[in-house]
């Protein structure tokens, strides 16, 4: 059995290379083989070293193509035009209904769906040569699993498609105008979906999902710690500076949501 992985920097050495790199070591164990197809589209950036059994690709980014060729990919595809715009008059619904309507977030739909739709054509034809997958995990619940499960639904491919959901990609707040494009339809069909924490998972239950509650699981981050306690101090050193002081570290990203001024608040 063979899985593809999508992401958007990895194996790249930035961005979410931090969580898949010891991540990528317990898949590479339990499938014969792991795709990574990354969208990142850095000329000549630094990569990590993968396992024998990985193959990293690189998926065209959306800023290689411009309008003309994003509605083109509509009507000169083998997903049909049809079918595809039947995706979007959907979301179209959904927005009216939420009240969500106005230029900006039917901008947003649009190009959302035409690049998804740009992903899925070179999806098809990567599926097509590599017979053998039979996963498809997109790292992060945005266009990439749109482009999945297009080509689950619309070419009867037998793959199973799973994703992660993190922050930007599911909070509504955390995006321009309110809005996460296309997640009921995506929540319809995806096989998995998989939470960073029980905030987000209870985000998605209120918000998006209308699927049987096995189908939404908690599996947490994390990341490799190569280094034994003490890392930069010898025993007693620590031990002087720690004696008559509380020593609190975050390695948190400063940004709204990781809700930082609770550390200082706190004290």
């Amino acid at each position: 059995m063979e899985l593809l992985l999508i992401t958007n920097q990895y194996p790249y050495n930035f961005g979410d290379v931090a969580f898949i790199k010891p991540e990528i070591l317990f898949l590479s164990k339990a499938f014969e083989k792991v795709h990574v197809i990354t969208t990142s589209n850095l000329s000549h950036p630094e990569k990590t070293e993968l396992p024998p059994n990985v193959q990293a690709s690189f998926i065209p980014h959306d800023s290689q193509y411009n309008n003309s060729k994003r509605i083109k990919s509509i009507f000169f595809s083998t997903l049909q035009p049809l079918w595809i715009m039947s995706i979007f008059f959907k979301e179209l619904g959904f927005l009216i209904n939420q009240k969500k309507i106005n230029t900006k977030t039917l901008k947003n739909s649009i190009f959302f769906l035409l690049d998804a739709n740009i992903d899925a054509i070179f999806l098809n034809k990567y599926l097509e040569n590599n017979p053998k997958i039979e996963i498809v995990y997109t790292y992060w619940f945005e266009r990439k699993t749109l482009s999945a499960l297009i080509n689950k639904k619309r070419m009867g491919r037998r793959i199973l498609c799973v994703t992660r959901a993190h922050g930007y990609d599911l909070y509504e707040f955390r995006n321009e105008n309110n809005y996460q494009p296309y997640k009921k339809w995506m929540d319809r069909y995806v096989d998995r979906v998989f939470f960073i924490s029980i905030a987000g998972y209870n985000y998605y239950l209120k918000k998006f999902a209308k699927s049987h509650i096995d189908k939404y699981v908690i599996a947490r981050l994390g990341i490799e710690n190569p280094y034994s306690w003490p890392i930069f101090y010898d025993s007693k050193h620590i031990e002087e500076r720690t004696k008559n002081h509380l020593n609190i570290i975050s390695c948190s990203n400063i940004i709204p949501v990781k809700r930082i001024h609770l550390i200082i608040e706190a004290l």
